[in-house]
């Protein structure tokens, strides 16, 4: 054997491995398919008892009413200047009216009348003045002036009797609290007319007396002040701009003096340097000696040409006229130098001069600002004591204004008191208790709507609770929460799919090869003949399982059925021997088989016996239990499975569950590959787990995984994929399932062999073998 078939499914990742049973998801449309009968059961269960108790034990009310009609003019005495908004007082006061209606003076008096302590109603309580005041309610009618009162009783006279009580105790406390007599209100308005007409009189005269006191000094221009203070505010402003000019002028004419002296300390020490400021070499071009004697300079220079041209280099008289010449111009120089320090020294003069004009103009400017700033301060003064005084008497008239508007409120008042007084009472009876002819069966249908939802939260709770603690395996989706492995095929039960009763699942390939169920097994077929791309053909295929029950020997009967029934050479392996299957499912007894072969007291081609169908063969495990378990990790096995590749095309090989026992994973490492079966209802989400991780840590080449045991579930796929699947061929037709039959190859005979097997699920039924006999489905007669 070797470990060259290696598919792209060969270990499980980091994440898979990293998954667990408790990081499941919720799937909410799973949960409602699978848990959907659970949760159903549950709230039915809990309706139909908590409804019948709140029919039986919750009464049945007669609500009795009265409404009582509250106006919004009430009589007040303004006692302030503060008012206070219609429309919010007269809120406030029904909010107030309603709680009166429920307190404890009123209904303490209603308990008092006898004809409410008779009430059996009232009589059983401890209390029962807590007890009507939180049975009555007293409720403001939206966009009306109604207050309705009521009581719920299934007593309705109770209910009446209670209602109309408590109302007109209510009106009596009411109509005698407010008993205050026209006349007394009639003369507090009065006192308090007479005391601000008073008010009012003092204050015109403090008005009057304040206007004299002021005079005509007090001018109403715009600004706040009269012509001569803007007359101050003109000229100082103007005197403090002059001094500011005069102080920039004296600065600058100090900056020129220094520099003045400066050049004049300069010309005296070098006078032949030329100087360039304040314009004094342009002045000096214009000196009358300047100009002589440049004059001079330029005619000897004019004369001193014409001699060079008559004369030779070095005569006595070309030098006499050189020399000449030469002190002629110190003599201009000395000239320049002296009308420089003149005109510098005239500069400077200048300059001192505007000096003191300026500083004089500074301090000219700084007296006028003095005197404007005292005859501003003292203007000021005046007019704030004027604008104080003016503010006093604005004060008194504001005041004067409020009291003749607050004596107007008074008088108004008088006068409304008068039309008042004949006007009807503001709290009135609009509608006297009543009560409806049948019950009132609300509180009753709340109860029960309360019930159902309560019910129905209980039974999705249970749901919740059954999805998250139940860790077994029972869709495709659970199969990825542990593992990446492709999922080969997915498997119904025998009972979901539309098959006769009482078939066997190891027998589907053979006597109902059109069924879905043998189809998903031709999918596992494909996934052996078909390897993905890069990956050899497999020749030897361990099928095994996490636990017992999961279906592992079906498939391999149907796996090897499927491949002989393609024309390939199969031998169908049983390695073990403690609880052997295959023999009874492929309708054999038991006898010599692997055990006696690596024994080496049989050879493979004396054990292996035919199955009934061409191209297939089985091996049982033999007549020793231990021959077998001693044996699998032996060299002898990996001989017998290369001998076995050269007798046949397939070897399908059945092993024991993985958690069970460890004969699958000592065999697992050196076949081709391994399939894993995985039964719904049968493995959890940590078995599964641990299986495919064993043999992972082993080197197994793990094909996929194959999910067996599908059932039917309400709101599920698996029903429309089952109608899909039988009336994609029979379109247009009845749709029955068709009968199946054995029809041999020869006249039919009678020796048929009817033999009991059993799989691994714990279950049995008969198979009828006749060999060589094929199997098809028999005709439909219309």
């Amino acid at each position: 054997m070797t470990t060259e078939y290696l598919t792209d499914a060969t270990a499980l990742s980091a994440q898979a491995r990293m998954q667990g049973a408790g990081l499941r998801r919720i799937n909410l449309k799973r949960m409602i398919r699978m848990r959907g009968p659970l949760m159903a059961f549950v709230a039915v269960m809990l309706i139909i008892p908590l409804s019948l108790a709140v029919w039986f034990f919750v009464p049945r009310e007669y609500e009795a009413t009265s409404a009582i009609r509250f106006s919004p003019s009430r009589q007040v005495i303004l006692t302030n200047t503060e008012g206070t908004a219609v429309s919010s007082d007269y809120v406030t006061y029904v909010e107030t009216q309603k709680e009166l209606i429920k307190g404890n003076s009123v209904l303490e008096r209603v308990v008092q009348q006898p004809q409410i302590r008779d009430l059996p109603l009232i009589a059983r309580q401890r209390d029962p003045r807590s007890f009507l005041q939180r049975r009555v309610r007293a409720q403001l009618t939206p966009v009306t002036e109604l207050v309705q009162v009521s009581f719920s009783s299934s007593d309705r006279n109770a209910a009446l009797l209670i209602v109309r009580t408590v109302v007109e105790e209510y009106l009596k406390q009411a109509t005698a609290s407010e008993k205050v007599t026209n006349d007394q209100i009639t003369r507090q308005l009065i006192e308090e007319r007479d005391t601000l007409e008073n008010k009012v009189t003092d204050l015109r005269n403090s008005v009057d007396k304040r206007r004299r006191s002021i005079g005509g000094l007090v001018t109403n221009s715009s600004e706040g002040v009269d012509a001569e203070m803007r007359s101050i505010f003109d000229n100082l402003s103007k005197a403090q701009a002059d001094i500011s000019t005069a102080e920039n002028q004296a600065g600058q004419l100090e900056s020129q003096v220094g520099q003045l002296e400066e050049i004049v300390a300069r010309s005296k020490s070098a006078p032949e340097q030329p100087i360039y400021e304040f314009g004094i070499e342009e002045s000096l071009s214009t000196d009358n000696a300047v100009q002589v004697k440049t004059q001079q300079l330029a005619s000897t220079d004019a004369r001193l040409a014409e001699l060079k041209e008559k004369y030779l280099e070095g005569s006595p008289f070309l030098t006499a006229q050189i020399e000449a010449r030469n002190s002629m111009e110190k003599e201009l120089a000395r000239s320049q130098g002296e009308a420089r320090a003149r005109i510098a020294q005239s500069r400077l003069e200048l300059a001192k001069l505007d000096l003191e004009r300026a500083k004089k103009a500074v301090d000219d400017a700084k007296t006028r600002s003095t005197n404007f700033t005292a005859l501003l301060d003292t203007h000021t003064q005046k007019s704030l004591e004027i604008m104080q005084a003016m503010a006093s008497v604005k004060e008194e008239e504001a005041a004067l204004e409020d009291a003749r508007t607050d004596l107007r409120d008074v008088q108004e008042k008088i006068r409304m008191l008068h039309i008042e007084s004949r006007a009807p009472s503001t709290i009135n009876v609009a509608e006297p208790a009543q009560a409806p002819e049948f019950p009132d069966y609300n509180r009753r249908l709340k109860m029960l709507a309360l019930v159902m939802m309560a019910s129905c939260g209980a039974g999705a709770t249970v749901g919740l609770w059954r999805e998250l603690t139940d860790q077994q395996i029972r869709t495709a989706q659970d199969v990825g929460y542990i593992s990446d492995l492709p999922l080969i095929a997915m498997i119904p039960r025998t009972d979901s799919d539309k098959l006769p009763a009482k078939v066997r699942a190891s027998s589907v390939m053979l006597r109902h090869p059109e069924s879905i169920s043998a189809n998903e097994y031709r999918r596992v077929l494909t996934r052996i003949i078909y390897p993905p791309e890069g990956s050899a053909e497999l020749n030897t295929v361990l099928i095994t399982s996490p636990m017992r029950g999961d279906g592992k020997t079906s498939l391999a009967c149907n796996l090897a059925a499927a491949l002989a029934q393609a024309n390939r050479r199969v031998l169908l392996l049983d390695i073990c021997s403690r609880r052997p299957s295959i023999e009874q499912a492929m309708g054999l007894s038991a006898g010599p088989g692997l055990s006696e072969i690596l024994s080496g007291s049989m050879e493979a081609g004396q054990a292996i016996r035919t199955a009934g169908h061409p191209n297939l063969s089985v091996l049982g495990p033999g007549l020793g239990e231990s021959g077998v378990i001693g044996q699998l990790a032996s060299r002898d096995i990996v001989g017998f499975l290369e001998q076995a590749e050269q007798m046949f095309e397939h070897v399908i090989i059945d092993s024991p569950p993985v958690l069970l026992m460890a004969d699958a994973k000592l065999l697992a490492p050196v076949v081709d590959g391994v399939i894993v079966t995985v039964g719904v209802g049968v493995t959890t989400l940590g078995m599964a787990q641990r299986c495919l991780n064993d043999l992972q840590q082993i080197g197994t080449n793990i094909v996929g995984v194959v999910l067996n045991g599908l059932r039917y579930e309400p709101g599920g796929y698996m029903r429309d994929n089952l109608d899909n699947f039988y009336n994609y061929a029979a379109k247009g037709r009845r749709h029955e399932q068709p009968e199946y039959v054995v029809e041999a190859s020869e006249p039919p005979r009678q020796d048929y062999q009817e033999v009991i097997i059993e799989d691994d699920d714990d279950s049995a039924s008969v198979l009828i073998m006749d060999e060589p006999s094929t199997i098809r489905p028999k005709r439909r007669i219309y």
